[in-house]
């Protein structure tokens, strides 16, 4: 028996295009990855919008908020930095 039509290498192929509810519970399979054509596999990757919309959002405001931190600490250390240069290249 060949390693490629071994069942478990099969039943692996079809988890992995298996759509998975919140839960983790495997609702319905979108068929074998050797059965899709190259242009078939890249739409259905690009036709999964199942993204994780709460964990970008919490990405963005965490990304926010060091930002305004940084800013915080460092924003007069760089204004005097920036003002020395323009001094410098102004000749004041």
């Amino acid at each position: 028996m060949q390693i490629a039509h071994h069942p478990s290498v099969r039943r692996l192929r079809l988890v992995s295009l298996a759509l998975v509810d919140s839960h983790g519970h495997v609702t319905q399979f979108s068929g074998s990855i050797a059965n899709m054509t190259p242009k078939r596999r890249l739409k259905h990757l690009l036709n999964d919008d199942r993204g994780d919309v709460p964990g970008w959002v919490l990405i963005t405001l965490m990304t926010a908020a060091l930002v305004l931190l940084i800013w915080a600490l460092a924003g007069p250390a760089l204004s005097e930095i920036f003002q020395n240069a323009i001094d410098k290249v102004s000749g004041i």
